[in-house]
């Protein structure tokens, strides 16, 4: 005998298999599908925004780079305005120079008193740098090497600036050439006065108050064969040729038979009074 058990109810097996109800499934499943299309409606609305700001940015910083603006090119007007101004007062105070030199010339040349006091006041004029001088002596190159150097080369140190030659290279070289009896020195054609700053200004060498460039010509007006050895002999000479092998820079000094030297700017005058000691 054969017993059939009755079959499961489909309301049981629907409670059982079907935890949440058809209606609800399907209402979660088209709302996702609408955030999603939202999504995607809001990621190329930004995408499009963004893409017009840059541009406009980018419009506008093309247009700044190539135009200054109002308030720079009327500094700059200014700044050439006076510089103008500076050297013609310059050249006027040449010519004002120029002409009372002549007069002393003319009014003390006249006898051997006045003779003695023109070559005083030369020699003064000439160590105070505050008038042209021309005559034989040497002139020293300084090159900076080109370029950072050969990096694969892992024996030579490279400078950390990129510069190698510095400040105090030159005044090394200035004070070395005035111990050997120079008369008068000059850093690319700027003539070295008693009050004369060689300094550094940044990557730039300031020499009163003018940059100066690789190569650095220092000419030293004087007895060619005294400044040529005691140059050699100095330890300006010496370092020199330690940047030369531990960076490449070039050194060279050679003698001339004619440098010329401009008169340094006129320095300022400053007058001292004595103070008057009262009663104690």
């Amino acid at each position: 005998m054969t017993l059939h058990r009755n079959p499961e109810p489909s309301l049981l097996r629907s409670l059982l298999h079907d935890h949440l109800d058809p209606g609800y499934t399907e209402s979660a499943a088209a709302g996702r599908n609408h955030r999603r299309a939202g999504a995607i409606w809001l990621a190329g609305g930004c995408l499009v925004m963004g893409l017009v700001l840059g541009t406009a940015a980018a419009q506008q910083l093309d247009d700044g780079r190539d135009a200054p603006s109002d308030g720079q090119a009327a500094i700059v007007g200014q700044v050439r305005e006076q510089q103008d101004s500076v050297d013609r007062l310059v050249r006027e105070r040449d010519a004002a120079a120029d002409s009372a030199d002549a007069e002393r010339q003319r009014v003390l040349a006249g006898d051997a008193a006045g003779g003695h006091v023109l070559d005083g006041l030369a020699r003064l004029r000439t160590a105070s740098a505050s008038t042209a001088v021309h005559g034989p002596g040497i002139a020293v190159r300084i090159t900076e090497p080109e370029g950072g150097g050969d990096l694969s080369d892992s024996e030579r140190p490279q400078p950390r600036s990129g510069q190698a030659v510095f400040d105090r290279d030159l005044r090394a070289i200035v004070n070395a050439l005035w111990a050997g009896g120079a008369e008068a020195v000059g850093i690319n054609g700027v003539r070295i006065g008693p009050d004369t700053a060689i300094r550094q200004a940044g990557g730039a060498i300031l020499v009163d108050n003018q940059p100066v460039v690789s190569p650095y010509e220092i000419d030293a007006i004087g007895d060619q064969n005294a400044l040529s050895v005691d140059f050699v002999d100095s330890a300006a000479y010496l370092r020199m040729q330690s940047l030369t092998q531990l960076y490449g820079v070039e050194v060279a000094f050679e003698s001339r038979s004619d440098l010329r030297l401009p008169r340094a700017p006129a320095a300022e005058l400053r007058y001292v009074r004595g103070v008057e000691e009262g009663p104690r």
